[in-house]
């Protein structure tokens, strides 16, 4: 019953992916890389209840060899969608984790 939702809702996912990709990859090629190697990309994901797909698609950003920062922010999952972010976070410099309820006070910190 809840199969084609799930499905509906991985393919989208890696379409936004895929798209994300694609034009990070452009930037990359351009003749003004200069001010990509000046400034960092910020990259935000909420996820909730995505244990399958977050570290695969985190991954898939890190290896693009950009400046980026990575900030996910986690929904109140009720799989281990925080556990993995969380352990992502330690393993990953540019990667920065928040619980839903924390984002305030890091978007004053700014």
């Amino acid at each position: 019953m809840y199969i084609d939702l799930y499905l509906a809702v991985a393919l989208w996912t890696f379409a936004i992916f895929g798209m994300v990709s694609f034009m990070i990859k452009l930037y990359k090629n351009m003749k003004f890389r200069r001010v990509l190697d000046e400034e960092k990309l910020s990259i935000v994901i909420f996820a909730k209840d995505s244990q399958d797909i977050i570290e695969g698609m985190v991954l898939g950003f890190i290896d693009l060899d950009l400046p980026i920062n990575v900030i996910l922010i986690d929904e109140d999952s009720q799989d281990e969608t925080a556990r993995i972010m969380s352990r992502l976070e330690k393993l990953y410099e540019p990667i920065k984790f928040l619980r839903l309820q924390d984002l305030p006070g890091y978007i004053e910190k700014l």
